[in-house]
């Protein structure tokens, strides 16, 4: 299937991290969408900054007769792009407060966490493609914006850096080339340069892409810190340990928990891969659903083993059932209880990083399916079994 374009979205992002200097936002817009072939135009930008770096923005690009950012439109006939107060976003710090400046490590933190907040919003619509840059501001916010497209981005979504020719960079009057003779004067004041005669071109940066390897949990409620540690722990060796009294598997660090059935089957099932029980714990299900399985067996053992308790949730699932009835149960049960762990792992870990744990359904000749864990045995660890 062929891939789209960022640029045939419906909905296209410029996201900008600035300081006191707001030209990166109209040189990199100019660099998008006059100078890149082909151009990506932007139906909005977006600016994550300070109290004193947002107000700088508002006064030097958004004032609709004066400001540079409509000036940019109105030179190259540009549509319409929003860029307006809902799209300036204030750093705050852990009580909520706006920062006028990051100086200390906890206003570094703040930034990251808002930083995130914002990535994980925009890269939440499908039908937008996102165009980061990291020009502005200081370089840790660069940083943490170009971190944060590495953990949410998608594949529409594209990172870059804007160079601009040396005689005009950092100008405070330099804000774009505009398409006409223009002059404006170097940094001492004492030779005036044609603003026109200014080159500005886009640095693409690759990245990888880690946003699978995150739960669905810091997609929503996006943390840096948690959010960084969640997609290391994801190409770690695997390591899986259960804790059949507190009824919590922990993957890679990470706790998920499963209904009382769903818990039961997966233990049983990490069981036998640990004691590398039948080709390294594999459960044929034609087997598993004969009235006379000693396979149920097992399984009914184990989880009035895991569930011995009348007052607790999960003593009823388990009690009364009998092997060769199974509680009433049908021949989908484990199909049930396979799409029920792998959902709860997918959200607990993220997709990719689940995998590993995943109840795996492999053939085993004909229409005949199994069911096992695709870890090997010293990988598994059972703590605590009642």
């Amino acid at each position: 299937m062929q891939t789209r374009s960022p640029g045939d979205f419906p909905r296209r992002i410029l996201l900008c991290v600035t300081g006191m200097s707001p030209q990166i936002v109209t040189e990199t817009l100019y660099a998008l969408a006059v100078r890149s072939e082909p151009p990506f135009v932007p139906t909005e930008v977006h600016l994550i900054s300070t109290t004193d770096g947002l107000e700088h923005a508002r006064l030097a690009l958004l004032p609709e007769t004066r400001g540079h950012f409509h000036r940019l439109r109105a030179d190259y006939s540009l549509p319409a792009i929003r860029f307006d107060e809902d799209c300036l976003h204030v750093i705050r710090d852990s009580h909520g407060q706006a920062l006028a400046d990051i100086r200390t490590p906890e206003d570094n933190a703040a930034a990251a966490d808002t930083i995130c907040t914002v990535m994980a919003a925009l890269t939440g619509d499908d039908d937008a493609a996102l165009h980061v840059s990291i020009a502005g501001g200081r370089k840790t916010m660069g940083y943490y914006l170009g971190y944060a497209l590495s953990l949410f981005g998608r594949e529409q979504d594209r990172l870059s850096h804007v160079l601009v020719s040396p005689e005009f960079e950092g100008l405070p009057d330099f804000f774009y080339p505009p398409p006409r003779q223009t002059a404006i004067y170097n940094r001492t004041q004492d030779r005036p340069l044609d603003a026109s005669r200014a080159t500005v071109h886009l640095a693409q940066i690759p990245f990888v892409r880690l946003r699978d390897h995150l739960p669905r949990r810091l997609l929503e409620l996006p943390r840096f810190a948690e959010a960084v540690q969640a997609a290391s722990s994801a190409h770690a060796p695997a390591r899986l340990e259960i804790f059949p009294t507190r009824r919590v598997i922990v993957c890679n660090g990470t706790e998920v928990r499963l209904s009382p059935q769903s818990f039961a089957y997966y233990v049983w099932l990490a069981e036998r891969c640990h004691l590398e029980v039948d080709d390294g714990g594999l459960v044929r299900l034609t087997e598993f659903n004969s009235r006379s399985s000693t396979l149920r067996q097992g399984l009914v053992e184990l989880g009035q083993r895991l569930y011995p308790n009348p007052y607790e949730e999960g003593y009823d699932q388990w009690a009364q059932w009998k092997p060769d009835e199974f509680g009433g149960a049908t021949n989908d049960w484990p199909s049930q209880r396979f799409h029920d762990v792998n959902r709860r792992l997918a959200s607990a870990l993220g997709p990719a990083a689940a995998t590993t744990f995943m109840i795996q359904s492999v053939s085993v000749g004909g229409n005949r399916k199994g069911h096992r864990l695709a870890l090997a045995p010293g990988q598994i660890a059972i703590h605590e079994f009642p």
